[in-house]
């Protein structure tokens, strides 16, 4: 079994973002070192959490320390709509 990892996300984030400001003194592109699917993950815990998946189980979806996951959920677990609890919903079915 092959996990996705870091540096994959972020060349296909990195390489999104050239695409879509092919100038390179645009500010997205003068910081393209700055994007890193580090708060993709968070995004994921936070709407795995709010469509009732355990801590447990988040932790172990994203390869964290069980412990290190109410870091990361802290306050920004709110606001979730209902399509997108439905899009993790139908994601987690796979």
């Amino acid at each position: 079994m092959q996990c996705l990892r870091d540096v994959h996300v972020r060349d296909w984030l990195r390489f999104a973002c050239r695409r879509a400001y092919p100038d390179p003194t645009h500010i997205y592109r003068l910081n393209i070192d700055r994007l890193v699917p580090h708060s993709n993950r968070i995004t994921v815990a936070v709407c795995l959490f709010l469509t009732k998946v355990s801590r447990p189980d988040i932790a172990h979806r994203l390869r964290w320390k069980p412990e290190s996951v109410p870091t990361y959920l802290r306050e920004c677990a709110e606001g979730i709509t209902d399509i997108m609890a439905k899009a993790v919903a139908g994601a987690l079915m796979t």
